[in-house]
């Protein structure tokens, strides 16, 4: 342990992740000032990104899912005009497709 700030890499009894962040603990605290700001700019622009990306991956999800409610929606409009169409009374279809008895009269 007492020579181990000479050494150049971890060495393969140490290499567990509990020792691998203590080894980067000291790197960060061995840096100087302008170093240390540096490294703290770039964490800050790499939280930045992930932050960014997350939120971006978020609202993706978000209008594929409504892209899809709106095509349920639309298919199942369709499926009470056929019913519609084939005679069935308008609240059979309301309470089978799960729709207002309103929508299913004015189609």
């Amino acid at each position: 342990m007492n020579n181990l700030s000479k050494a150049d890499k971890i060495p393969t009894f140490m290499n567990k992740r509990i020792f691998q962040r203590i080894f980067k603990i000291a790197e960060v605290s061995n840096l100087t000032k302008e170093e240390r700001m540096a490294y703290e700019a770039s964490l800050q622009d790499k939280w930045l990104w992930n932050s960014a990306m997350s939120l971006a991956e978020k609202k993706a999800a978000e209008k594929a899912a409504e892209k899809e409610r709106k095509k349920a929606d639309q298919e199942k409009l369709a499926s009470a005009q056929s019913l519609k169409n084939a005679g069935v009374a308008n609240h059979v279809i309301a309470e089978s497709l799960k729709l207002p008895l309103a929508v299913v009269e004015k189609l």
